[in-house]
């Protein structure tokens, strides 16, 4: 089996914005919550890495326990502008997602408790 690929254009923006140590902290905390129910990274192993790190509060809650030391604001300036969650064709932390825990992470009226139903 080919060895998957641990880096990705959006992953090089990340480190652009708050290096490389901190985008494979970022990596390194998606893959310690790897498991059965959501394993696909889809076409973008790092997308899929940010989105768990915002399930499972990596950004946030327990960034101490991750060395994740870019502050929350910047991440989340960051993860709006730029990482393009809604195009994520895998998997995410869908306990996460029912949720809410990605609600503020996602542009206006696009998280599952601040949608816009008109």
């Amino acid at each position: 089996m080919d060895e998957p690929i641990t880096t990705s254009p959006l992953m090089e923006n990340f480190a652009a914005h708050f290096g490389m140590e901190q985008a494979e902290a970022v990596l390194a905390a998606g893959f310690m919550h790897n498991n059965d129910v959501h394993n696909d990274p889809g076409s973008d192993i790092f997308r899929w890495a940010v989105l768990l790190c915002i399930g499972y509060e990596c950004f946030t809650r327990f960034r101490d326990d991750h060395g994740i030391t870019v502050p929350e604001e910047d991440l989340r300036k960051w993860v709006l502008e730029e990482a393009e969650l809604l195009i994520h064709d895998g998997d995410c932390d869908y306990l996460g997602l029912i949720a809410g825990a990605y609600d503020t992470w996602l542009p206006p009226g696009m998280g599952v408790n601040n949608r816009n139903d008109n």
